[in-house]
This record gives C-alpha cells, structure tokens and sequence, in this order.
C-alpha cells in the first residue's frame, strides 16, 4: 500500500514551498547582512586600533613616564579596550582592564622582540581569548618597547546576536504574515480547479455522463483541462448510449424468437422431461434479456423518479427472503428503521435490492442466517444484507461487480452474472456507494450508502 504523502493537496505543496522560498530568501538576505557586519565591524576595530596605536606610540616618545601612564589610561577607557606596556627585559610597564588575557598578550608581545619590528608604520596584529590586539616595538631613549592595545570582540558577537533576534523577529511578523497572505491567494488563485474537481468528482459519483463542466476558468491552462474533459465526457457519452442502445436492441430482437420457439416447444411431440429442460433454458434466455433491458434503463432511471418508502421496500424484501428461504430452513432476522424515503425509480432500485436478497438466500448454507438492516442519519442512507455461507476469496470480490462473471459457488446455480453488476449501476447513478466484504465460510455482506438529499 503506497504511503499518505505529508502534503497530499496542491494548494499545501504550493502554500509550503512559498513559505520555504520567502524564507529562504530572507535568511540568505541576513546571512550576507551579518558576514557583511561582521567584516565590517572587524575592519573599524582594526582602523580604531591603529589610530589608538599610534596616538600611543607618540605619546610614549614625547611623555615623561607619569604622564604617560595617564594618557595611556585615557586613551584606553572606553568599554572593552586594554593595553599593555612591556620593557625589553619583558617586565610590563603599564596593563589596564581584561587581567584573564594579559599574560597570553604579554607572550605574544614579549616574541615581537626577537624580531625586525621597530617603528614598522603597519601594526602587528593579534587576537587572544576574543581580544584583538594591535601591538608594535618601540625604540625609545630608554631602550626598545613593545605596545599592544587591545579591543574585546564581544561587540561583534553582541552585534550578531541583536541581528539574529532580529532576523527571528522578522520571520515572525513579516515572513508568516506574507506566507499567509500568499496562501490566501493560491487557495483564491485554485478555486477554479477545485472546482473542476468538484464538478468532474459529481459527475463520476452519479454516472451523469450527459452533464459538462462549466467552471468559467479564468486561465487559459484551465480552459483547456476543462475542455479536455468536456471532449471526453461526450466521447464517453457517446460510448454509453452506444452499448445501452446495443442492449436494448439486442433484448428487443431476442424476445420474437425466443417465444416462437417456446411455442414450438409447447406445440411439439418430445418428452416432457425434454421440454421441461428446453423451457427452462428460455427461461434463462428471457431472465437474460429483462436484466439487458434493465441495464440500458438504468442510464435513463432519473427521468422517471419518484419518493417512495424504502422502509417498506425493505419489509416487503425480508418476507420475501423468508419465503424463499422456507426450503432451506433460513433464519431472516431484519432491523429496519420507519419513515425512510428515498427518491430514485422504485421498480428499478426494487429489482436491485431484489438480486441482493435472491443471492443472500441462494448462496447460503442450510438452517443458515439473512440480516437485513436499513437506518439514515443526517447524510446518508445505509443499507446491509449479510448471509451465512461459504462467501468469496479476496481474489473473487476484485470482480464481483464484473458484467457475467460468476464464482465458483455460483456454478452450480442458473444465472447471467448481471445482477450484482445492475445493482452497482443503479447504486452508483444515485449517487451512492456499494461495498461486497467476504470471509470464506462464515459471512458475506453487501453495505449500501445513498446520500440523504435522495
């Protein structure tokens, strides 16, 4: 058995992968938006570094050294900045604020030393625990310096954290309010195909194959489904009344020369025995003819429908099961619901329920059982006959409703194997469903649901 598809409508495909795409596009949006702070974000606290550096540097060479511990200070007192001031012989001079990542700075700056770094105008930078540094060697009148000035990349993070929020925020009141509003307009913009659907889906339900689709779609793509389906309504019309005329002719031409040959049988010198078997192959024939004739009308039932009990109809088929059933010792047990109308052609719906009942007491087993059950609700009708026999195999009720098939069961017993196929036809143009369920051996039923607005 395939599997349910998550998204089993084309309306919730459509509306998801919109909602994917908006999506998508806005997250890629603020992906390169971010990158795009992020370096740039790095480059102004590179910049901002430099200038500090060399304001230092400057100070360091024109300043006694209280003076410029006090400038150094100054230039260091915004939030997240620090420097770090080492000798030659690596004692350090001068380290203000974020103790944790002094003495990883404090290395990094002390191998500046062993290298050609004086007074390079590009300053060397370096990152530790999240600190980016600038630092730079120093030749002073006391001897070679090293200089770092440090500034917490937290901002950058702080930074990408408010634009993720906002991003997040964004989604909600912008990205979900536009899904919706496209969703909307694809339910509006399918309409019309749902439509179609709905028109086609009548049309197979109620076998009304004379009836055309006339959404007035608005695109040229539906208008040409449309018409498409139109064209194969009339072909399959055509088809129809072709095979119900061929039955119907067929039966009528049938009919003279089966009773003149009845007659002659009548009229003949044979047996008894002899004719006995002759007229009870004519009366096959003739059983044979009426049910062809009863299918070519079933296509034109609804001309001549009328309301009329079904709770009787069904009381008049349970005694007439109970009748039948005399020979074989058959309990009939009904439960059948008063006042349940329904509007179709109660001679031909008659002769439908009949062939169910005729068979639920044919092929029954001996002191076996027939339930008959009919009750309504609000939108629907149901009807249940169920038997006791020796039932179907799965592999027979995929044809039970099949024009002349016959099971095995049946073989024994005279019959067209029309019957359960007119009941079908006479179900379906009504609008309604028929079920066969079958367990060998024990019960087979027949479940009938008819819409209540019949």
């Amino acid at each position: 058995m395939a599997k349910k598809p998550t998204l089993p409508t084309l309306k919730a495909r459509l509306a998801w992968w919109y909602f994917l795409s908006v999506s998508l596009v806005v997250g890629v949006f603020f992906f390169f938006a971010s990158l795009l702070t992020q370096i740039t974000l790095n480059q102004q606290i590179n910049h901002h570094l430099q200038v500090v550096l060399d304001e230092a540097t400057q100070a360091i060479r024109d300043l006694n050294h209280q003076d410029l511990l006090t400038n150094l200070g100054y230039l260091t007192q915004a939030k997240g900045m620090t420097a770090i001031l080492l000798s030659a012989d690596g004692s350090s001079l001068f380290e203000t604020n974020l103790p944790t990542v002094v003495p990883e700075a404090e290395h990094k700056l002390k191998q500046l030393f062993s290298s050609s770094f004086y007074d390079l105008s590009e300053p060397y930078f370096f990152e530790v625990k999240g600190v980016k540094f600038a630092g730079r060697l120093i030749q002073t009148q006391t001897g070679p310096k090293a200089l770092a000035v440090g500034y917490s990349t937290q901002v950058i993070t702080e930074t990408l954290i408010r634009l993720g929020f906002f991003t997040l925020g964004l989604i909600g009141f912008l990205v979900v309010p536009l899904a919706f509003t496209g969703y909307l307009q694809l339910k509006k913009q399918l309409l019309p195909l749902e439509k179609i659907a709905k028109e086609a889906r009548v049309i197979s339900q109620t076998g009304n194959h004379k009836k055309r689709l006339d959404s007035t779609p608005p695109t040229s793509e539906l208008l040409d489904i449309e018409q498409a389906l139109n064209q194969l309504l009339e072909r399959l019309d055509r088809i129809i009344s072709q095979e119900r005329d061929f039955f119907a002719q067929a039966a009528h031409a049938l009919k003279t020369p089966l009773a003149l040959i009845q007659a002659q049988v009548e009229a003949s010198q044979m047996k008894k025995s002899q004719k006995n078997e002759l007229n009870q192959t004519i009366k096959q024939a003739q059983q044979l003819i009426s049910k062809l004739l009863l299918l070519a009308q079933v296509s034109s039932q609804s001309k001549k429908t009328k309301k009329f009990s079904l709770s009787k109809l069904l009381k008049d088929l349970t005694e007439l099961a109970r009748v039948l059933g005399k020979e074989q010792d058959l309990e009939v047990i009904s439960k059948i619901e008063d006042n349940v109308k329904l509007k179709a052609n109660p001679f031909i719906f008659k002769k439908a329920m009949a062939n169910i009942v005729h068979n639920a007491v044919i092929y029954n087993r001996p002191k076996g059982k027939i339930y008959l059950e009919l009750y309504q609700d609000k939108t629907k009708v149901m009807l249940k006959v169920e038997n006791t026999g020796k039932g179907l195999k799965p592999k027979e009720l995929k044809q039970v409703f099949e024009r002349f098939w016959r099971g095995k069961n049946a073989r024994s017993t005279s019959g067209s194997g029309l019957g359960l196929a007119l009941t079908k036809s006479v179900i379906t143009k009504l609008g309604g469903k028929i079920k066969f369920s079958s367990t060998p051996n024990q019960t087979t039923s027949v479940l009938i649901s008819l819409p209540t607005k019949n």
